[in-house]
This record gives C-alpha cells, sequence and structure tokens, in this order.
C-alpha cells in the first residue's frame, strides 16, 4: 500500500488502470482528487475498507471432513482450509498477504460466515436451548432475590447465596 496526500491506495483488480479510465471520464480533478477516486474504486474492487479504513473481507468456512474450507469474497480463487474454527481468520490474512491484496503491518476486520450442513440444525437448537435456559435461571435468580430482600437478607448474603457480586444482587432486585 502507499500514502498519496494521506490517502490510502487500495491495490485494484481491475483490468485498466483505474486512474486514466477517471481521467477520460472526468478531465481537470486534481491529483488528490484521482487519488481518492482510484482508493474508493479500487477498495470497491479489491475488499472493502469499513469506517476506521481498516481492509474488511468476508470469509465463508464450510465443515468438510476433518477440516474447514475457507473462500474469500474478495478473491474468489483464493481458497485453503483450517483444521479448527479459530484459525480461520489467521489463515485467510496468510492468503490476502500472499496474494498483495493485504500488507503484512495493515490491520483487516474478517467476517467469518460458517456453514457445517450436518450440524447447523443442531447448532441452532443448541443456541436456542441456552436462551431459554438462560432466560429462565434469570427469572429464578431475580424472584429468589425478591424474597430474600422481603425477608431481610443483606445484599451481601444475597448476592453470596447466588454466587453472585452484591453489586449483581443489587440489580436483579432493581430489574424485579
Amino acid at each position: 500500500m502507499s500514502e498519496v496526500r494521506g490517502v490510502r491506495r487500495v491495490k485494484t483488480s481491475h483490468p485498466a488502470n483505474v486512474q486514466s479510465v477517471l481521467h477520460g471520464l472526468v478531465p481537470g480533478l486534481s491529483r488528490c482528487w484521482w487519488t481518492l477516486l482510484s482508493a474508493h474504486i479500487s477498495g470497491l474492487s479489491s475488499g472493502l475498507l469499513d469506517d476506521t479504513g481498516r481492509y474488511s473481507a468476508v470469509v465463508h468456512a464450510t465443515r468438510t471432513g476433518r477440516w474447514w474450507s475457507i473462500t474469500i469474497d474478495e478473491d474468489p480463487r483464493a481458497q485453503t482450509q483450517a483444521r479448527r474454527l479459530d484459525q480461520v481468520e489467521d489463515v485467510a490474512r496468510s492468503v490476502l498477504i500472499d496474494t498483495d491484496m493485504l500488507s503484512p503491518t495493515e490491520s483487516a476486520t474478517f467476517t467469518v460466515i460458517t456453514r457445517a450442513d450436518s450440524l447447523d440444525e443442531l447448532r441452532r437448537a443448541a443456541v436456542d436451548a441456552k436462551e431459554v435456559a438462560n432466560e429462565v435461571a434469570s427469572k429464578a435468580a431475580r424472584e429468589f432475590a425478591r424474597r430474600a430482600a422481603d425477608q431481610g437478607l443483606p445484599l451481601r448474603d444475597i448476592g453470596a447465596m447466588l454466587g453472585v457480586t452484591h453489586q449483581s444482587a443489587q440489580q436483579l432486585l432493581t430489574s424485579a
């Protein structure tokens, strides 16, 4: 990546030079405007820049056998794999660095979309069950805190009985 008047230029995958194409469309713009337009169009063609100016990429991880098969939206030719899901971002970063779409020192944001066909339905059921269990546990804790406070127990004792701090016990009482 190069810096020109404070604007980062992003490598483009356009076959034609973006600046020469833009110059033909809008003659007379200053070099600063060319750089801004080139960076914007290049950013759209080879990864997006997020609000903070960081490179942003969407990564798809599909479970195939014992591996996660990885594809990157910004470079469909780049395909790789990782053993564990927590390795997907690092592997995607390495691929983008190897293909010169990202410099080794540049920070990036990755959105990882997972797919494991045989497990997706079961995972959704587990997440739903966890949410229901958390809600039931929260209601029970609020009810316990209310009844204990009604019987005159101090907040520190209520917190100790629930395994939370006295501040958390106070929050349970105010939300009951």
